[in-house]
């Protein structure tokens, strides 16, 4: 959390792993939704189990095909792009 506040240029996608060190997907989802800045981020939630109740913007089973990771991204960038 700190690197993406200390971070010159936000990014524009965040790729979520739910199994973290330190703090956990949900611990993570949460302190990135209370935070204005950070809030806009879209986020894809990587995951083994079946966590949909996880509010994100995409969700991608593991293990995933590349391909299924790239169309999640490419469908966020669409819809991105539609909002500018």
């Amino acid at each position: 959390m700190k690197h993406l506040k200390q971070a010159r240029v936000a990014p524009s996608l965040i790729l979520l792993d739910l199994m973290m060190p330190v703090m956990n997907g949900w611990q993570f989802r949460a302190r990135q939704l209370e935070d204005p800045a950070l809030a806009g981020i879209p986020v894809i939630v990587m995951s083994a189990s079946d966590e949909r109740d996880l509010p994100a913007d995409a969700h991608v089973g593991k293990p995933f095909e590349i391909d299924e990771l790239l169309e999640a991204i490419s469908r966020l960038a669409r819809a991105s792009t539609m909002l500018h």
